[in-house]
């Protein structure tokens, strides 16, 4: 496993953000480590005005599975988040002062069906299938805990949410 130790806990803005946002985003990006973005859409807005704003969390990275590190790109995204059950149980669970860590896991889900599998028609014809996976860590003092946030079923390339 390789982590990025980078925050200090989140703070009452971010929690703010996390609950309201319309969207959140999950990054790492090689040589800037992991964040998480919430966006909020800002409706009835001039048309000549910002139409989302955004709200940044600087959280810490690791990394999991076959070829894991730094060097990885990853992304996830919830284009609802208000609607999506897993974010809102994240959202709400989440308290001032938590430590939060993405743990990207490449090849995590890439079981016997997935394995040896591949696409057989249409963009990525040939390629083979990849499983990944996307674990909310938070540490609370002594206390650990693990959230599931996504799992991505794909062939290598540009929408696979880790990228080598």
């Amino acid at each position: 496993m390789n982590t990025a130790i980078l925050t200090a806990g989140l703070t009452t803005n971010d929690i703010k953000a996390m609950r309201q946002a319309d969207r959140i985003c999950f990054f790492h990006s090689p040589g800037e480590g992991g964040s998480i973005k919430a966006i909020k859409e800002v409706r009835n807005a001039d048309p000549f005005a910002e139409r989302e704003r955004s709200h940044e969390i600087a959280v810490a990275t690791s990394f999991r599975g076959q070829g894991a590190g730094n060097h990885l790109a990853c992304f996830e995204m919830f284009h609802t988040s208000r609607f999506n059950e897993e974010w809102m149980t994240i959202a709400s669970f989440v308290k001032v002062g938590d430590e939060i860590t993405l743990e990207w896991y490449r090849d995590a889900k890439s079981n016997g069906y997935c394995e040896r599998t591949t696409v057989q028609s249409g963009p990525g014809c040939g390629m083979e299938l990849h499983g990944d996976a996307l674990y909310l860590k938070i540490r609370r003092g002594d206390k650990r805990f693990s959230f599931l946030v996504s799992v991505s079923i794909c062939p290598d390339n540009t929408a696979r949410m880790i990228r080598a």
